[in-house]
């Protein structure tokens, strides 16, 4: 409310001829006051009017393509391409299927030394809880069957 106050003429013609005249290109801290300034003032409808007339002759005018001297400048600011390990590694593309072979070795190296003891261990822990029960049924009388 207290922007309301404070809008003038003065204030109202900077806003419009720096944002034009569609509102909701004005700053939003400034809008409801240039709107309410808008309805109650007719030199304010007048300024509007005028400045609807040149953004819809600015809307006519095409773009110009940006100069060489620009594409240049922005050409230098942008980031370089990112270096690739490749780069650094120039026999990059022997040591990749290289290191998936040693890293398949060393699997399989690992499941034959340990794989077999941890099966075997496996196997005698299912015969033992398997003779558990058969010895369980037998004190029953029901006994397994042959």
């Amino acid at each position: 409310m207290a922007a309301e106050k404070t809008m003038t003429v003065a204030r109202f013609a900077a806003l419009v001829g720096a944002h034009g005249a569609d509102p909701e290109r004005w700053p939003a801290a400034e809008r409801d006051a240039a709107r309410g300034h808008l309805g109650a003032t007719p030199p304010a409808e007048h300024l509007l009017a005028r400045e609807a007339r040149l953004d819809g002759l600015l809307e006519t005018v095409p773009a110009p393509p940006p100069s060489s001297m620009l594409m240049g400048e922005l050409l230098a600011a942008a980031p370089g391409p990112r270096r690739r390990l490749g780069a650094f590694l120039p026999l990059f593309a022997v040591w990749r299927p290289a290191t998936a072979l040693a890293l398949a070795a060393v699997l399989g190296l690992a499941v034959g030394l340990y794989g077999p003891r941890r099966l075997e261990a496996l196997a005698l822990d299912v015969d033992m809880v398997a003779f558990a029960f058969t010895e369980a049924d037998d004190e029953d009388g029901e006994g397994a069957a042959p």
